[in-house]
């Protein structure tokens, strides 16, 4: 008997670590947005289009490679920036990324979920979640952040919407400018 259920233990565990091994590969796609970077862009406002503040951002890998961390301030047009971490891992079990966003100013984890889309862009909502954001009148914003990992320069976007998700409309623009760039090979 504790031969039959030692051999389905070491099948389970080997079963395990040959999933864990699945995780790694898609972690490899978010390799452009580890190192150090300026972000550079912009915040749409009711007034029209405003360019943010130059901001600091640090992304890293942990445990094992298995997150991806990125450490960030957001202008949000007041004196102060708003600190943000961002944590992105990815799923075998249901072939989807997932981030936890919590910032310094409201305090409010947003879980996001998304896949890469046929431009090679990382999208994800806080649909699922339903880690909205409480309006005055009542209404829920939900944001989609996408990072452009194909494009050059890498790019980061974040839409809301009031509607579930039916419509979107921009609230900032990002480019990633490295702060150590690769030196040219001559």
């Amino acid at each position: 008997m504790f031969r039959i259920a030692g051999l389905a233990v070491i099948a389970i565990l080997t079963a395990v670590s040959s999933t864990a091994a699945d995780s790694a590969a898609p972690m490899d796609k978010l390799a452009p947005l580890e190192g150090e970077f300026v972000l550079e862009g912009t915040r749409f406002t009711p007034d029209g289009p405003v360019a943010n503040r130059e901001i600091p951002t640090t992304g890293r890998f942990l445990l094992n490679g298995r997150m991806l961390e990125e450490h960030r301030f957001v202008d949000f047009g007041q004196p102060d920036l708003t600190e943000m971490l961002t944590q992105i891992t990815y799923d075998q079990y249901r072939n989807v990324y997932r981030a936890a966003v919590i910032d310094d100013t409201w305090g409010i984890m947003d879980v996001y979920e998304g896949v890469f889309d046929e431009a090679g862009n990382l999208v994800m909502t806080n649909l699922r979640s339903d880690t909205f954001f409480p309006l005055p009148d009542g209404k829920k914003m939900h944001f989609r952040l996408s990072w452009g990992l194909a494009d050059q320069p890498k790019t980061f976007r974040v839409d809301s919407s009031v509607d579930g998700g039916s419509s979107w409309q921009p609230m900032v623009e990002d480019v990633f400018v490295p702060v150590h760039p690769m030196l040219a090979v001559e």
